[in-house]
């Protein structure tokens, strides 16, 4: 059994964190993937969708990638507004090379809080 201590501690840490919107900050350049045509991959990012915020793609048209499917997964806690991730599953329907960019917003005012950018190069 943990010690109360600890779950403290954790609890302290994750609502911290929350409060700050910390660990929903990433870099501008996520990730290169190289893929094969026809190929699925997965992208996740930490997201808010409880509290108003999520991911949105915002360069489609004309690209390698089409997005296969979307959705969002809480946070396996009894705690609310806790946030979660958002997984993209994406196809390689071209070959050549491009990227994604995907903007953090909020809903409320559609001001962008972040973007990252993942280079893929499709085979």
């Amino acid at each position: 059994m943990k010690s109360p201590l600890v779950v403290l501690g954790i609890l302290i840490v994750t609502l911290v964190s929350c409060k700050t919107g910390s660990h929903y900050t990433t870099n501008k350049f996520m990730d290169t993937y190289t893929v094969d045509l026809g190929e699925e991959f997965m992208v996740n990012l930490r997201s808010d969708l409880c509290n108003g915020y999520s991911w949105q793609w915002v360069n489609k048209p004309d690209n390698v990638v089409d997005s296969v499917t979307w959705r969002y997964i809480t946070l396996n806690t009894n705690l609310t507004n806790v946030g979660g991730t958002e997984k993209w599953e994406f196809k390689a329907i071209k070959s050549g090379e491009d990227s994604i960019k995907l903007r953090y917003f909020a809903w409320e005012d559609q001001a962008a809080i972040d973007s990252i950018y993942i280079v893929i190069r499709v085979k």
